[in-house]
Order: structure tokens, then sequence, then C-alpha cells
């Protein structure tokens, strides 16, 4: 009998981690529904598995870029605020 790390290890992950990447990539209205569309297509065999590990490594530097990039416009728009406040403070 398989041990439940290496079921996770073996079996689970390989599904679940492309997934999760797609998923913040895409990041979908309705995750629940899209997760459902992304299991029905796979083919769990041996030899195909979701993703091979260089589009993982892709997927994963494209979370990275668009983490930093969200990073960015929270900070942008914090710049914005902060200005627009100075020049309402100007006015009065």
């Amino acid at each position: 009998m398989i041990s439940n790390e290496s079921f996770l290890t073996e079996k689970v992950n390989p599904i679940l981690e492309p997934l999760t990447i797609d998923l913040l990539i895409k990041k979908p209205e309705d995750p629940v529904d899209y997760m459902i569309y992304y299991l029905s297509r796979l083919r769990i065999d041996e030899d195909e598995l979701p993703q091979s590990a260089n589009e993982e490594e892709d997927n994963k530097k494209e979370v990275v870029k668009e983490e930093k990039n969200v990073s960015y416009n929270k900070n942008v728009r914090k710049v914005v605020r902060s200005m627009r406040i100075q020049v309402r403070m100007k006015m009065i």
C-alpha cells in the first residue's frame, strides 16, 4: 500500500500544481467551474502528465511576474491617491 505522502507526491501534485498555476495566471471569475473544466480535459496516464517540468517552470515565472505587476500597480495607486490628497489640500 502506498503511503499518503507518496500518493500526494506522485499522483496528486502533478495534477494540482499546474492547475493552481493556471488558476493564478487566468484568475477565472468562478474558480470551481474552471477547475472542473480543467480536470475534465485531463487524461491521466503515466506517460501523459498535465505539463512538463519546463512548462511548469515557465508558468511559475509568469506567476511571479504577474505578482510583481500587481504589487507595482498597488504602489502606483497609493502614490496617485497621495498626490490627489496633496492637490486637494492646496486647493483649500
